[in-house]
């Protein structure tokens, strides 16, 4: 979609609301295929650079294994 590609040029051009977006449209598979990894990844990109949202999405892939490993160590390193 639209959004989604605005959102992927937005992560490029080092927008970390725009990353977190994109990382949701992968997550919840808004616009596009569901990819839980590159979401994940996404997230984290996001939260550190300091954007909140997705620091409690890395923490929430951590705790409950969602596109990563369980880690709950890491989890509670982003609540």
């Amino acid at each position: 979609t639209k959004a989604r590609e605005w959102y992927a040029k937005a992560d490029a051009g080092g927008d970390h609301e725009g990353t977190y977006n994109l990382g949701l449209a992968l997550d919840q598979g808004l616009g596009t295929d569901e990819d839980l990894p590159r979401a994940h990844d996404l997230f984290l990109k996001a939260a550190r650079a300091g954007n909140a949202r997705a620091q409690f999405q890395a923490a929430r892939g951590f705790h409950m294994a969602r596109g990563t490993a369980e880690n709950f160590a890491e989890a509670h390193k982003w609540y």
